[in-house]
């Protein structure tokens, strides 16, 4: 079972963050509402459970697995909204660039964020 739990004291965390192996996610309170960012942080929910628990090694370990797992869930959050595609997208792609010290390049970034977008299917 999830915990939602809104706070301003998110460290450096942003917007939100998953405290995996207990299930909580931190949101803001300045987004409380907002589906879109409680699909994301519950993607990394799932990616946890998906990899035995093994998502935060692996996340911190693996530019390249960061930014799979942060890609497919902007890519669900993606989905979630109603602003026009591309002006999300790019936001998106500006997120990946700058939040997650990924240290590749804009069109490698946007290859991959796009592959999720298009690849995902909702349950």
């Amino acid at each position: 079972m999830t915990k939602l739990i809104y706070t301003t004291d998110l460290a450096h965390a942003g917007e939100a963050v998953v405290f995996g192996p207990w299930c909580w996610i931190k949101i803001h309170p300045d987004h409380h509402g907002d589906e879109g960012l409680l699909v994301h942080e519950q993607t990394h929910i799932d990616q946890h459970w998906r990899t035995w628990w093994c998502h935060s090694l692996m996340y911190w370990w693996s530019a390249e697995y960061r930014l799979t797992a942060e890609c497919e869930a902007y890519a669900r959050q993606y989905h979630t909204y109603d602003l026009p595609p591309h002006d999300l997208a790019e936001i998106f792609i500006d997120y990946l660039m700058g939040w997650y010290g990924l240290q590749m390049t804009r069109a490698r970034v946007r290859g991959a964020f796009k592959t999720a977008v298009y690849t995902y299917r909702p349950a």
